[in-house]
């Protein structure tokens, strides 16, 4: 018996195994020389950076007791007082060997359990867990945990599965806390700015893109090599600056190559969470893989300049729950505002510009040219006017450069004889320049001037001679009109 209390000690281990359905068995009284015991179970907590919401999981534990332990001192035994329970571990098996071998013990209701070969099961904890999983029915003992900790009214030898699927064999004679092997499926998710490069790397840093443009993601979804048939639910939430594509492409999983997200619900904040659902037949046959999503959104009318659009992401599994990742996009923008060059008071009102971008595309504000309307490029020509306080505001940028043309001024005021160089940096800072010139930038406003045209100088004209000549010639007639009146008066 000693050495089969040393081999059950080192068989604490976890092992998963497909179904999850619980049978309660029938109680039979245990003999009184078995004194009872409490088991605490300490929950696994994820792997790769995931938490749960709690400071435990809501996981539930059930427990079966397979075996009681008559103990005397340091001598152990253990024993059943079920027939068919008796029979079904005298038939359980690993690699074709049995696992115990089991006698019937004269003159009483018992049958004595101990290994078929110590040696053989060593190490093979998961493997017994699974096979004693297949008989559980049959428990001398049944119940669930109560905040995490199971009340035996006999020592023995016990399964205990979570509701995750985790199965755990204890010898509560050496044995009184358990540490639950970590079972929980895991996620993450990353983007990428979408321009058609077929390889482009996923990463989780920030993209940035022009309105009307998409950008890629992709969730993660890591399934333990043994896991609960139960289904996984991904859970996306997409802020209002981004329109969500509900198809997606799986890639990594036996038979299981596209999905849909589910009917929206719209938050509070004007965000929306979408769900898809992995069958838990999916999730069984995919046992030890990495099933990757792959979906798009579209940067929509709603982005605000140079603010975060959020997508985050999570996964449920049963009463379990990971913390979401978050990955962001931006858009970015200024405003042009034109000015009087002698007086920057005087706004100029009614100024015709084009924005093209690096592909010779041109800015439109939209159909009706509000502001507040899809701002996007297209390859015929868009004139954007300046408003009664001389700005036009240019949002939805990616970075990159853009050239600024002026097409037609206000009246009085000279054309700009060269383009205005504008340069969005990744982080939104924006430049600009006339030729060599730099244009200071203040807050995102781009300060343009027009200065005033002037009289110009002219010659070949009759210039001021007409008005000498006539000048003079109403001198001669004045003199001719005085010297002839004067000789009338003397006559």
């Amino acid at each position: 018996m000693k050495g089969f209390k040393k081999v059950l000690t080192g068989m604490l281990a976890a092992a998963m195994i497909m179904g999850s359905s619980l049978s309660v068995g029938a109680t039979t009284d245990a003999p009184a020389q078995s004194s009872g015991a409490t088991i605490t179970i300490n929950p696994a907590t994820p792997e790769g950076g995931s938490t749960v919401d709690a400071e435990k999981p809501k996981v539930t534990y059930a427990y079966y007791e397979m075996m009681y332990a008559s103990i005397d001192g340091s001598a152990v035994a253990y024993y059943v007082t079920n027939e068919n329970l008796a029979n079904a571990l005298a038939g359980l098996k690993i690699d074709n060997k049995n696992i115990f071998t089991v006698t019937k013990a004269s003159g009483d209701n018992r049958w004595n359990v101990v290994p078929a070969d110590s040696k053989a099961i060593e190490g093979k904890g998961e493997e017994i867990a699974a096979q004693l999983a297949t008989i559980k029915d049959l428990a001398l003992e049944t119940g669930t945990a109560s905040d995490y900790k199971i009340n035996l009214a006999v020592d023995g030898y016990v399964l205990i599965e979570s509701s995750l699927g985790t199965k755990l064999i204890v010898d509560t004679y050496t044995t009184d806390t358990v540490n639950e092997k970590n079972t929980y499926p895991t996620s993450d998710k990353k983007q990428r700015i979408d321009k058609g490069e077929a390889s482009a790397a996923y990463s989780a840093d920030p993209v940035n893109n022009e309105i009307g443009k998409t950008v890629s993601y992709e969730v993660a979804v890591k399934i333990p090599a043994n896991v609960s048939t139960k289904k996984i639910v991904v859970v996306d939430t997409i802020s209002k600056g981004l329109t969500l594509n509900t198809v997606a492409t799986v890639e990594g999983a036996t038979g299981y190559s596209s999905a849909s997200w589910g009917t929206d619900t719209t938050n509070e904040d004007g965000s929306k969470t979408y769900k898809i659902e992995i069958p838990d037949s999916v999730v069984a046959a995919n046992a030890g893989k990495e099933i990757k999503f792959h979906y798009t959104a579209t940067i929509n009318e709603l982005a605000v300049v140079r603010t975060p659009e959020t997508n985050s992401a999570h996964i449920e599994y049963d009463n379990y729950k990971t913390v979401d990742v978050t990955v962001e996009a931006k858009t970015y923008g200024f405003d042009l505002l034109k000015v009087d060059m002698a007086n920057h008071d005087v706004k100029l009102e009614g100024v015709e510009f084009t924005l093209t971008n690096a592909e010779g595309k041109y800015y439109t504000l939209g159909t009706d040219n509000n502001n507040n309307d899809e701002a996007r490029f297209v390859t015929e020509q868009k004139k954007v006017v300046t408003d009664a306080n001389g700005v036009i505001s240019f949002a939805g940028l990616a970075e990159g450069e853009y050239t600024l043309t002026e097409t037609k001024t206000k009246a009085g005021y000279n054309l700009l004889t060269a383009p205005v160089k504008i340069t969005i940096a990744a982080d939104g800072t924006v430049t600009a320049a006339i030729g060599s010139n730099a244009i200071a930038v203040d807050s995102y406003t781009v300060t343009v001037e027009n200065g005033t045209g002037a009289t110009l100088p002219s010659t070949g004209g009759i210039g001021t001679t007409i008005f000498y000549i006539i000048g003079g010639l109403l001198i001669v007639a004045a003199v001719v009109f005085f010297v002839v009146r004067r000789k009338g008066d003397a006559e």
